[in-house]
């Protein structure tokens, strides 16, 4: 691709037609980027950025904190990806940089995270403690959705120090944990698949995280899951964070998995079929349900359950 200047053909058919080009191709390896000031870049951006012709801009700019924060809070992405894409491999895992994407780009910048951070603890601790909404007013089932997919996309990703820090796995969980009214459930966990063995065979540590949200049952293997002070915090679990779609969920679980559990499951069906209308009714509906899973439980202990 020929090299051209910006002064030279702005405004011009030619840049119409590189752009055109530049917007179509399915690689950028052979893009050679314009010659251009700064402020020629940043007026370049601001015409052209929507049609993803960053790789036009020359790379000493991809490489520039100002230029690049400049580009990250007047171009939030919608239909492109975030600028953080074309951040240089020094910035992706800049601190402050990659903090100040997140802030202002959501998980669309969670991607492009450079290794060096996605295996910092501190880094991740930070992360979950930065209020990602701009006010606590009001907060949506959208808010909290964000939070669940910064905490997500950078737990899929993280380093062996990271997922070998079980603070920062339970910090994770609240994070992934969305929430609206009174209903919680948790975005996806596969990434507990990758934690270290011992942590998911660990039953106090195990307790500690089903405590935030029930659906890590489904990834412990099955004599955890067979044991009855693990179904126990799981259905209190459900019954405390009133999570509608869950009882169906662990019921049809149980049947399956374990043949011991039948009697449980028919619980189960009880819970999932109670209405949610009646706040008080349903605080009432919790407390007894607490008290006949903790009455069958305690007659299961040491024996088979039996349906």
């Amino acid at each position: 691709m020929k090299k051209y200047k910006y002064s030279e053909i702005k405004g011009k058919e030619t840049l119409t037609k590189l752009v055109n080009r530049v917007y179509n191709m399915q690689s950028y390896d052979d893009v050679v980027p314009l010659e251009m000031t700064k402020a020629e870049a940043k007026e370049f951006a601001r015409k052209h950025l929507a049609k993803s012709c960053f790789p036009l801009i020359p790379l000493e700019y991809r490489d520039d904190n100002e230029f690049m924060r400049d580009m990250i809070t007047s171009h939030f992405p919608i239909n492109e990806p975030s600028v953080m894409k074309y951040a240089s491999e020094r910035l992706r895992n800049d601190y402050e940089f990659c903090k100040f994407a997140i802030k202002n780009h959501k998980y669309h910048a969670t991607p492009w995270i450079g290794k060096k951070l996605l295996n910092d603890p501190k880094f991740f601790i930070e992360v979950f403690n930065m209020n990602h909404y701009d006010t606590y007013d009001n907060v949506t089932m959208e808010d909290y959705a964000t939070e669940a997919n910064i905490a997500e996309d950078l737990m899929k990703k993280a380093g062996p120090a990271v997922l070998g820090d079980k603070k920062i796995i339970l910090r994770s969980l609240h994070r992934m944990t969305c929430k609206c009214g009174r209903e919680v459930f948790a975005s996806d966990l596969l990434w507990l698949r990758t934690i270290p063995i011992g942590y998911l065979n660990d039953k106090r540590y195990v307790l500690q995280m089903i405590k935030i949200t029930p659906q890590v049952y489904d990834y412990l293997d099955t004599y955890m899951q067979d044991d009855p002070d693990i179904i126990y915090a799981t259905c209190v679990s459900m019954l405390k964070h009133d999570v509608t779609r869950m009882p169906q969920y662990l019921r049809v679980r149980l049947s399956k998995s374990n043949s011991k559990l039948k009697r449980i499951t028919k619980i189960l069906g009880r819970l999932g079929e109670t209405s949610q209308r009646d706040i008080i009714q349903r605080a009432r509906f919790n407390k007894a349900m607490e008290e006949v899973l903790a009455k069958e439980l305690k007659k299961g202990k040491g024996k088979n359950f039996v349906a």
